[in-house]
């Protein structure tokens, strides 16, 4: 615990936009010791760091569970910001489809990375690319670049243990889209989400329940000063991730 305060101490500070000429000399002092106390630390993963006297971006592996990231990630409540964006496109959904809780599906869902052959979390740089999910009696919420969204609910099945399917309608678009979602890993709840719309060619994506997030060790892309490109991650197989699974 007193390792990880160091190294976010660090990354507060150098990420503070202030000149060391405009910091004093007890100041700069204490950000070259935290410096070099970082680097010395030998359960810290960096992956990649750039540091100048204005200037620090860190790209680290985060694996207290404790964290401000960790927190942050984990937090699927509605900010006023996504009330207003939410709230102006959709109305208050009151259509409900009954029996969704009876396929014990789960409602909130992080997406999960490849690195180097290992699963993670992401926290990043940009933080529309988060990519929460969530799903309940009516909706499907997807949180974007223009915060969180929602299609329409029209039918959900389980057709076999640890498949699901999820008929939506996107209102934006107003396409009919499809879901089938397939679990991999019964202990965490890992799953490959297949997305199938009438606009776009199909697509995949690992993703995980809340409830199964801390078993999994996040990669942070972290600078205060600006955005910063994202990691890019390993490709997936992922028919062969749900064939292994079967």
């Amino acid at each position: 615990m007193t390792k990880i305060v160091i190294i976010l101490a660090l990354i507060l500070s150098a990420c503070s936009g202030k000149p060391k000429e405009e910091m004093g000399a007890s100041s700069v002092q204490m950000e070259n010791e935290n410096l070099q106390e970082v680097q010395e630390l030998p359960d810290t993963l960096f992956i990649r760091r750039e540091i100048n006297k204005n200037f620090y971006h860190a790209i680290f592996i985060d694996s207290t569970h404790t964290s401000k990231f960790f927190y942050d990630l984990m937090d699927f409540d509605f900010g006023k910001n996504d009330s207003l964006i939410y709230f102006s496109i959709h109305n208050e959904p009151t259509d409900s489809l009954n029996g969704l809780s009876n396929i014990n599906l789960a409602e909130k869902w992080l997406p999960v990375h490849q690195y180097e052959g290992e699963y993670y979390l992401y926290y990043p740089s940009d933080k529309g690319n988060v990519g929460r999910r969530m799903i309940n009696d009516s909706s499907f919420v997807y949180w974007g670049m223009e915060g969180p969204m929602r299609m329409a609910l029209i039918n959900a099945v389980s057709p076999e243990k640890g498949k699901y399917v999820l008929e939506m309608k996107n209102l934006i678009k107003n396409s009919n889209e499809e879901l089938t979602i397939y679990q991999i890993d019964a202990k965490t709840g890992l799953s490959v989400f297949a997305f199938n719309s009438e606009l776009e060619t199909p697509h995949y994506q690992l993703y995980v329940p809340l409830e199964g997030a801390d078993q999994y060790n996040m990669i942070v892309n972290f600078c205060e000063e600006q955005k910063q490109l994202e990691l890019e991650f390993d490709k997936i197989d992922y028919q062969k991730l749900i064939d292994e699974a079967k």
